[in-house]
């Protein structure tokens, strides 16, 4: 266990993942990380990046613990040419499977509860290539209880 709770469930969602072992349209490893890779040759293959994004209060709370609920950005990315159709429906696939693996999932080393999850695609272009990141970012929500400091 850190000093965040975000940064544990992050590990967690990482954990996770990397359990689920061969079963993703396309190997990866999943990696928790702070920042997400920007250096195009790392993107060559397929890259998975779990990143803390931050906490905000729940709407419950008890005499002794309160809510807050722990958001963690997934960044599934790959370096493809843009105009290869499947290549750029197989990123997206693995965003896809990693939303609908983690919908309501229990995470493996923590006790906090699925909340909510969204997806969203983005192409972003690549001066002087064919090649375009395609990016499918996953933004999963976590219900954590704590008990009030003393």
């Amino acid at each position: 266990m850190s000093a965040s709770i975000a940064i544990d469930i992050a590990d967690a969602i990482v954990a996770t993942l990397n359990a689920n072992g061969g079963s993703w349209p396309m190997p990866f490893t999943a990696v928790r990380t702070f920042s997400p890779t920007l250096k195009l040759d790392a993107l060559a293959t397929l890259t998975v990046e779990a990143i803390p994004a931050g906490i905000e209060n729940g709407d419950s709370s008890t005499r002794g613990s309160f809510e807050e609920i722990v958001e963690t950005s997934i960044g599934v990315r790959q370096l493809v040419n843009i105009s290869d159709a499947s290549a750029v429906a197989a990123v997206i696939g693995v965003g896809e499977a990693i939303r609908s693996y983690l919908t309501r999932r229990v995470l493996v080393g923590s006790d906090a509860a699925f909340y909510s999850i969204e997806q969203v695609h983005l192409f972003i272009p690549n001066d002087l290539s064919e090649k375009h990141t395609v990016a499918s970012f996953v933004t999963v929500k976590h219900r954590n209880r704590r008990a009030f400091p003393a």
